[in-house]
């Protein structure tokens, strides 16, 4: 998992980069899906959990079992947290909140 070491407050530069996110990858588990372009996939950031289908294409490694990251989509950043949608379908969950500075690192524009 991609996290962003950190000591003390959040700075300027920080603030700003998080700013221009739009995307984020989150740590997951996936197995196969129904669809051979699709996988089971189980987020879980301590109180939000999300389980649902993606396309493969949104995974990083695009593994078929075990460990990898999904690409959600940034709705809101607000002070030291921000909330996701997961482009898939759920079963489980809709939207998901982590902390801002733990996932600084895994975010993109």
């Amino acid at each position: 998992m991609n996290e962003l070491k950190h000591s003390g407050t959040k700075g300027k530069s920080d603030v700003s980069e998080a700013a221009k996110a739009q995307k984020v990858w989150l740590p997951c588990t996936v197995s196969p899906g129904p669809f051979s372009n699709e996988r089971a996939v189980k987020i879980d950031l301590g109180d939000w959990r999300w389980i649902g289908f993606v396309n493969v294409c949104l995974l990083k490694e695009q593994i078929e079992e075990g460990p990898d990251q999904v690409l959600a989509n940034i709705l809101r950043l607000s002070g030291n947290t921000f909330e996701a949608s997961i482009p898939g379908e759920a079963v489980q969950g809709a939207l998901l909140q982590g902390s801002t500075r733990e996932y600084m690192a895994s975010m993109v524009g």
